[in-house]
């Protein structure tokens, strides 16, 4: 099976190891239980990136793959670009391009797609602003995928039960070995 990893620096394992990104759990939990089968487990995550990113890249970075699935996961940027960018940020806007790289996926390449809500931030210890928008563009998300019958992957809800000061790195942001690990432990349940 063809799996892309699609999104941000959540996708790309920003700062591990990649044997400890999320992909290469997944790869390893699902090798581990599907022993006859072939897996393959793109990277196609881009630090930084926003979905309206990925609206610009999927075809060059996902087409080509012909994957069997694409994990979709964007957010956290475009949050944080929402509170310098109200034109082209919005949660509304977020959800509109969600949709356009679901269309694209599943309509034109014809592959399943998974929706992941963004991952865990510090609540505590992030601008309040940023945190309601992560948790406005989850709830965008939320309700593109009951529209468009999407399964949607909640990564947002178990790492926040793990505890924020177990699972992220020292911005808040990004995840450590434990945060993806779990991420990992998370997707290969839906297998």
């Amino acid at each position: 099976m063809r799996i892309v990893a699609f999104g941000d620096s959540i996708a790309y394992g920003w700062d591990v190891a990649e044997k400890h990104s999320y992909r290469q759990v997944l790869k390893r939990l699902l090798e581990a239980k599907y022993p006859d089968r072939k897996w393959q487990i793109f990277n196609r995550g881009v630090p930084g990136d926003t979905a309206l990113g990925g609206i610009n890249r999927m075809k060059r970075d996902v087409g080509k793959i012909k994957p069997d699935l694409v994990l979709v996961g964007f957010g956290l940027n475009d949050a944080q670009m929402a509170l310098f960018n109200e034109r082209l940020f919005t949660p509304e806007k977020h959800k509109e391009y969600m949709r356009k790289i679901l269309h694209y996926l599943r309509d034109e390449i014809g592959c399943e797609v998974w929706f992941l809500t963004t991952t865990l931030v510090d609540e505590v210890n992030l601008p309040q602003d940023y945190c309601q928008m992560v948790a406005a563009y989850n709830e965008q998300l939320t309700q593109l995928s009951r529209e468009e019958k999407v399964k949607l992957i909640d990564l947002y809800t178990p790492l926040k039960e793990a505890g924020f000061d177990r699972v992220l790195q020292y911005d808040g942001v990004h995840l450590n070995e434990l945060g993806y690990q779990i991420v990992g432990e998370i997707l290969s349940k839906e297998f």
